[in-house]
């Protein structure tokens, strides 16, 4: 398995306070059967701004660490960019790239606030050359409540990555059912960690993919090999899955 979302370099934002946190972590991703893990470190501007450069050199870090503690895992650069204005810009000038230096930029949005700018910022990224990949589009308050706001980023060429703590139920039924939903209906491109700590958000992938699996084979299938794609910047056939649902995903719990 590959990791394509983790926040294990330490100290650089809301994930790993310290080097022995982050080998920890490392640790139990090989245990659990990941052979590649990308660090994602946040780049959200006025918080966290960890710029392409800066993850190379950590990462440089952390496989001499890795290495000297017998870890046998390969680690490689990202980022999980934070949509806003000037994201397009920071795309251009090299200070925001994708992951491992391929096409596929990790991105965010905000939890609770929806805002059709970020479509437009999407568009522009796509005139570049890059592919967004939305991280944990299940988690979205807004996706929740009306999910079939996902398919204008199907018509842009998003792809979309699924936590493994959403699907195993970590951050509770409604998370979960939407994962399922994604899974159900083609729109689970990646399964990754989004891994911040050795406790309830670790880097344990095997759960996931097994429930994934009992869900659809064949996206479970399709999630670890597009992983694959990402590492070597190959292309990732995406198909023409969209969401046709009537109700909110709240209304489904009832």
């Amino acid at each position: 398995m590959i990791d394509i979302h983790s926040h294990i370099l330490s100290g650089v934002d809301d994930g790993s306070p310290d080097m022995s946190t982050t080998l920890s972590m490392l640790r139990n991703a090989q245990a659990c059967g990941t052979k590649s893990i990308i660090a994602t470190p946040h780049y959200y501007r006025g918080f966290f701004e960890n710029g392409y450069e800066k993850v190379l050199s950590l990462v440089d870090e952390l496989r001499s660490e890795s290495s000297r503690d017998g870890i046998e895992i390969d680690i490689y650069p990202g980022q999980e960019v934070f949509l806003d204005r000037s994201t397009v810009e920071l795309y251009r000038s090299g200070m925001i790239r994708g992951l491992n230096g391929s096409r596929y930029i990790l991105v965010e949005m905000p939890m609770q606030d929806y805002s059709e700018s970020f479509l437009d910022t999407v568009y522009e990224l796509r005139l570049l050359g890059a592919v967004p990949v939305i991280a944990h589009p299940e988690r979205y308050t807004y996706m929740m409540e009306d999910l079939n706001r996902i398919n204008p980023f199907v018509d842009e060429g998003c792809l979309f990555q699924v936590n493994s703590g959403s699907i195993t139920g970590i951050f509770g039924k409604q998370v979960q059912k939407t994962a399922r939903v994604l899974i159900e209906n083609g729109l689970c491109n990646f399964i990754a960690s989004d891994a911040h700590t050795n406790g309830r958000r670790n880097t344990g992938l095997a759960d996931a993919f097994g429930e994934a699996g009992r869900i659809s084979r064949a996206a479970a299938e399709a999630a670890e090999a597009n992983a694959g794609q990402i590492l070597a910047d190959g292309a990732i056939e995406a198909g023409n899955c969209r969401i046709q649902v009537k109700k909110s995903i709240f209304s489904f719990l009832r």
